[in-house]
């Protein structure tokens, strides 16, 4: 995990910027060029009332350092689709985000993800509504996608177990504070009272 995102007592930094001492406009820019997130149910992220298609399609251009053609963009999204482990690519770009499983919009989200140049992914418990086969391929993938594309991943869970899995280091937090953070090693092998009840 690369460091590139701080937070001290009431310092945030992202790459050596202070977050809060910059304008609000400088600060979303930032944040849209940079950090993106992955819902517990993708639908809450997805428009309903535009497939597929040209939501990755819209995302793909806007986040491209060159320009494009749709044809070449769309070309690109299918290869995406397959690392996601889509096969008939067509008809997912053709699907409306409620024709397809909670772990289809899942993985469609990771596609958004690879669509971007994004630096951190906040991933706030996104294997919630996915049965227990689904959450272990969408944690590999994570995983995956993370490594191949350098992200700063921040993983929000209740699930010690899926933690374990995911995360070199974990922060416990109660009613907003942090009252522990280590290795995810030393807290599975000692953990304070707080974690032992999830």
């Amino acid at each position: 995990m690369k460091k590139k995102f701080v937070l001290d007592g009431k310092i945030i930094l992202f790459e050596n910027i202070e977050i809060y001492r910059i304008s609000e406009k400088e600060r979303k820019e930032i944040c849209h060029k940079n950090i993106s997130m992955i819902l517990q149910d993708s639908i809450n992220s997805l428009n309903p009332y535009e497939k597929i298609k040209k939501q990755l399609l819209e995302t793909y251009i806007f986040h491209s350092k060159k320009k494009i053609t749709n044809d070449f963009a769309i070309e690109e999204i299918k290869k995406l689709l397959l690392d996601v482990g889509f096969e008939d690519t067509d008809r997912i770009l053709n699907s409306y985000p409620n024709e397809l499983s909670g772990g289809m919009r899942q993985r469609i989200a990771i596609v958004l993800v690879l669509c971007t140049d994004i630096k951190i992914l906040l991933a706030d418990e996104p294997t919630t509504s996915l049965d227990v086969v689904n959450q272990f391929r969408f944690i590999e993938l994570l995983k995956k996608i993370s490594k191949e594309k350098g992200l700063t991943l921040i993983y929000v869970s209740h699930d010690i177990k899926v933690l374990s899995k995911i995360c070199e280091r974990i922060i416990v937090l109660k009613d907003g504070n942090i009252v522990e953070e280590n290795s995810t090693a030393q807290i599975l092998k000692e953990p304070k009272m707080i974690i032992q009840n999830y």
